[in-house]
């Protein structure tokens, strides 16, 4: 006869919390995944380098000029712009006129380089200090920014050139003008030499003066337009 036996049954179980552990492995995987994806598209992105402003480039890195396939390190400099819709024009002047200039007052700009253009601009920096590599007597750092350049001035202005600055320190109009020979100072007043239109004697008058240039002299106070003086023989 046959006999049977019961089989014991056998069964495998994992031990607790080994699944939830791997899945918190693979999201961690995944989480730096992502963000190695996030720094590759962003310096992807920083390959391409981008002028933050319209120009011309004056310059390359260390004077070397940008060419394709050149190799460029990290926080290097690529290029300078120059921005040439404003421009200004930069001019040492002596520690005698500086006194006279400051900022804000209009100025013009000529060259021989630009022919017969005139451009127009104001003073916007005056130097406190004088030029240490300066020879001689003191000169001073002055620039006048020029008013924004039309098309034509554009083509006929470069950076570098050489230009003759006229500042306009003192504006009057109808001023009375008069030579600077004629006025005699006398420590606290001023006089002039009076010819008489009708007797054509001299006398001698006093006058008020107000700024002078280097050879003419404003006269405040004393005379009138068409009054004859005696200029002094130097």
């Amino acid at each position: 006869c046959w006999t049977s036996r019961p089989r014991a049954k056998t069964s495998r179980r994992r031990a607790p919390g080994g699944g939830r552990e791997a899945v918190d492995k693979a999201a961690l995987a995944l989480s730096t995944a992502e963000e190695e994806l996030q720094e590759l598209a962003e310096s992807l992105d920083r390959s391409q380098i981008h002028a933050p402003l319209s120009g011309v480039v004056l310059a390359g890195s260390r004077g070397v000029g940008l060419s394709e396939g050149r190799r460029v390190g990290k926080g290097e400099v690529l290029a300078t712009i120059g921005n040439f819709s404003r421009m200004a024009a930069r001019a040492k002047v002596d520690e005698v006129d500086v006194v006279r200039i400051a900022v804000g007052q209009p100025a013009s700009v000529t060259g021989n380089a630009f022919g017969g253009l005139r451009l127009r601009g104001v003073v916007t920096h005056v130097a406190s200090q004088p030029d240490p590599q300066a020879r001689g007597a003191s000169r001073f750092d002055v620039v006048v920014t020029l008013d924004p350049l039309d098309g034509e001035q554009k083509k006929r202005i470069r950076a570098g050139m050489s230009s003759r600055l006229q500042i306009v320190v003192y504006s009057k109009e109808a001023a009375l003008m008069g030579p600077l020979e004629a006025v005699k100072d006398r420590g606290r007043s001023y006089w002039v030499s009076v010819v008489d239109p009708s007797t054509r004697e001299v006398s001698e008058r006093q006058v008020a003066i107000g700024p002078t240039t280097q050879d003419s002299v404003e006269i405040a106070a004393g005379l009138q337009a068409g009054d004859e003086i005696v200029v002094r023989e130097r």
